[in-house]
């Protein structure tokens, strides 16, 4: 299978701690990759001005506030520049934060947008934190959400919980692409099934198996696991919090039917609250999977992993 190539890398910062510690796992990302980084910062209507020293700006026009902004992802590309990184554009938009963070990762036709989330922790110096979720859910490339005090130091293991949905498997490309070339990384599968839909564990065990058939051919390390219960998403962070996991990846959505549950439920609380990155893939549902007798390498190279359904995620 030929490796995904992630080019362009959407970030965007609020100047706070939470979104430079993301900034800094994003350059790990694009200087693997060779890719560009588009530093996104948003300034929201009716807020309050302060320049970098502190102090309150009365000027308060669009020139102004752009011009300050601007300085500052300025001198950011230069911290960046100065350790020979240049591949950096800066862009200042007007407005909310999560529609606008969705619609440039389109207008750039970003691979990859990395953000920052504030884990186990609440906060009230940044707003980009609490927007993570809004993001996820939107958003049509994957998102690699990093909490605030998360050191980036590549992956050495991944959680790849697997439900009953469409694409449960899509996520695989873009969580390969991430890797370095010297991780190697044990990849651990646990299958989720709701104890309110029995139907779906066929499922799920038949996509436990073509990845596991994968991975044993890829030559892959790789431990599995079951779990059936109500509360998937504290079943994930349990595990995440006890195996030592550097990444989990997750499938954001899928059939209308159970999009308010999984968009509003499980999805919400592992990027709310995991310790780690969460690597969230929205599938795109007009892949069909094939039938049981395609071989797994078939299967995967015929998923696509950033495109949202067609229905409505509430």
């Amino acid at each position: 299978m030929e490796r995904m190539r992630i080019e362009k890398i959407l970030v965007p910062i609020d100047f706070s701690l939470t979104s430079e510690n993301a900034l800094k796992a994003a350059i790990h990302i694009a200087e693997q990759h060779k890719a560009k980084l588009y530093l996104l910062h948003i300034i929201e209507p009716g807020i309050l001005m302060f320049a970098q020293d502190g102090s309150l700006i009365f000027d308060i026009t669009s020139d102004s506030i752009d011009k300050e902004h601007e300085h500052r992802l300025e001198k950011l590309y230069d911290r960046f520049k100065s350790k020979g990184y240049w591949e950096v554009e800066s862009v200042v938009k007007h407005g909310e934060v999560t529609p606008l963070i969705v619609q440039t990762a389109e207008e750039i036709e970003a691979d990859l947008l990395v953000m920052g989330s504030h884990g186990t922790e609440t906060s009230l110096d940044d707003l980009l934190g609490t927007n993570a979720y809004s993001v996820v859910k939107r958003a049509k490339c994957p998102v690699l959400t990093i909490p605030t005090h998360y050191h980036w130091e590549g992956i050495h293991k991944v959680l790849f919980p697997i439900r009953s949905v469409l694409g449960a498997l899509d996520k695989y490309p873009i969580t390969e692409a991430l890797l370095s070339p010297s991780d190697n990384p044990e990849w651990l599968l646990v299958g989720l099934n709701d104890h309110e839909k029995a139907d779906d564990k066929a499922k799920v065990e038949e996509f436990v198996g073509q990845f596991t058939q994968f991975l044993t051919s890829q030559n892959k390390q790789f431990k599995l696991s079951n779990y059936e219960g109500e509360n998937l998403a504290g079943k994930v962070l349990e595990m995440s919090n006890t195996e030592g996991v550097n990444l989990i990846v997750m499938t954001t959505s899928t059939t209308t039917s159970f999009a308010k549950y999984l968009a509003g439920s499980y999805s919400q609380q592992v990027v709310n609250h995991s310790r780690i990155p969460v690597l969230s893939v929205s599938p795109d549902i007009s892949i069909k999977i094939k039938e049981s007798e395609a071989t797994p390498e078939e299967i995967l190279e015929n998923l696509g992993y950033g495109y949202p359904f067609s229905g409505t995620v509430l």
